[in-house]
């Protein structure tokens, strides 16, 4: 009986002692920080409008994502027209001082639907305010692999609003 009194007595101070750590750790936690640190940060999801150089298309409207840890996705309006029939974009970012840049790629398909390429999509944002952005970025045509690439000429201009979070309008 003495046995089984110290064993639940030590799982209690045991269960206290992690639940104290694990509060006192999420302050320090790379998570709580990040959350808790005033620099404005990209991550969120933004609504585009993306102006290509001049002689390109007409400017068009893409959602844009940046997740924690480097995540970035998009996709653009112009993705399934038939000129230029694209897959969602997919790539990476990062913070560069006081602007973020970003890799991205998305495959191209030719009119009966077969990847014939990728186009690659490199671009730098900097923070206008907190829920606003202003960037360029130039693109590429490359083979399959991510290689053989031609530069497009010119850069095209990037403007971005944050998405807000909104209630729903149902009870």
């Amino acid at each position: 009986m003495k046995r089984n009194a110290r064993t639940v007595i030590f799982a209690a101070e045991s269960l206290l002692i992690v639940a104290v750590l694990g509060l006192g750790g999420a302050r320090f936690s790379p998570v709580a920080q990040a959350q808790s640190t005033s620099a404005p940060s990209i991550e969120g999801s933004w609504f585009f409008t993306v102006t290509p150089p001049q002689g390109g298309p007409p400017p068009f409207k893409a959602l844009a994502s940046f997740a924690r840890g480097g995540v970035f996705t998009s996709s653009t309006q112009n993705d399934q027209l038939s000129t230029r029939k694209a897959s969602e974009q997919h790539g990476s970012w990062m913070r560069t001082s006081d602007s973020f840049t970003s890799t991205e790629y998305s495959f191209a398909y030719d009119a009966a639907g077969n990847p014939v390429g990728l186009f690659k999509i490199h671009a730098q944002y900097r923070l206008s305010g907190n829920d606003q952005l202003e960037g360029n970025g130039s693109q590429a045509f490359c083979d399959l692999n991510g290689e053989n690439c031609f530069n497009f000429p010119g850069c095209a201009r990037i403007s971005g609003t944050r998405i807000q979070v909104e209630p729903p309008s149902c009870p």
